[in-house]
């Protein structure tokens, strides 16, 4: 059962009558179910709450229908009517006036609600209100697969065109899915497609490998810079951590534990290390920070 209020002692306003756009969305949510099927659903401006108790019916996860503090009580109500066998999640009314930008944010900062509906929102009487509807769409429509439902009965066309503008100004996606004889329209809407993203760069060429050799020779100009250094362990020190790489006679110094390798190395494997080159006491360091490949010898 369903109360309207047309004597105005529950509900003020619109939202104590039956609107048709309710009754023209409530019929479109009964011919597609998965719509809101274990779906959390978000009504707005929803009047006596008729679609929130069909989406209820239907199989939504949860269902939450707001209006104006003028016509809360008897949504509630009706709300409460719905609760009890067969009437699935049953319906929570909550007070939300779009004007209240404060209200509208914690709304939108939820953020869980996958489907909305709304019927005859949007009229000439209310225009001081539209920009926050439409913000307040925009931001619900954020979320990824978030879309919204408008049953919208046609009274005005510069009120209409002005409206549905400030939608398309904000980004969402307008489909229209039916076109009614008595004149009302059933509007999809969902948010932008977000753009692609960016093309990742193209891997940078690694760093030059170069001799142990190379290394004593250009210490100077290699100080601090990352290379690789390819050579041969003549030289594996276990107990105080570290390769002697060697090539014609010049050796270099690498840590085992900045390297890396697990288990150590044995003499004579060739060893490709990055890291940075330095002097100390006359002996050049190869300070590593990741071991490229380990050659064991066979």
């Amino acid at each position: 059962m369903l109360h309207v209020d047309p004597l105005g002692s529950l509900g003020g306003g619109n939202g104590a009558t039956l609107w048709d756009s309710a009754q023209v969305l409530s019929r479109f949510l009964l011919a597609e179910p998965a719509l809101v099927r274990g779906r959390r659903v978000l009504e707005l401006g929803a009047g006596v709450g008729l679609c929130s108790r069909v989406a209820a019916a239907l199989g939504a996860k949860e269902v939450v229908a707001t209006e104006r503090g003028i016509a809360l009580p008897l949504l509630g109500r009706n709300a409460g009517a719905g609760r009890g066998a067969g009437a699935g999640c049953g319906v929570e009314a909550r007070l939300l006036d779009w004007a209240d930008g404060r209200a509208a944010e914690r709304v939108v900062e939820e953020g869980r609600f996958d489907v909305v509906l709304g019927s005859d929102l949007v009229f000439g009487s209310n225009g001081d209100v539209h920009g926050s509807l439409a913000e307040l769409l925009k931001k619900l429509l954020g979320r990824p697969g978030a879309v919204c439902v408008l049953a919208h009965e046609r009274r005005d066309e510069s009120v209409d065109e002005a409206f549905f503008g400030l939608l398309k100004d904000g980004g969402l996606v307008e489909r229209e899915v039916e076109r009614e004889d008595d004149g009302i329209r059933l509007v999809v809407l969902e948010g932008a497609a977000p753009a692609p993203a960016p093309a990742a760069p193209p891997p940078a060429d690694p760093p030059p490998a170069i001799t142990p050799a190379q290394a004593i020779r250009d210490a100077g100009l290699l100080l601090k810079k990352v290379v690789r250094l390819r050579g041969t362990a003549s030289y594996v020190d276990l107990p105080a951590g570290r390769i002697d790489l060697s090539e014609g006679g010049a050796k270099v110094v690498v840590s085992l534990a900045q390297a890396g390798v697990e288990g150590g190395v044995e003499e004579g494997a060739e060893v490709l290390v990055e890291g940075r080159v330095m002097k100390k006491a006359r002996r050049t360091f190869f300070e590593a920070s990741a071991v490229i490949e380990v050659k064991r010898p066979t």
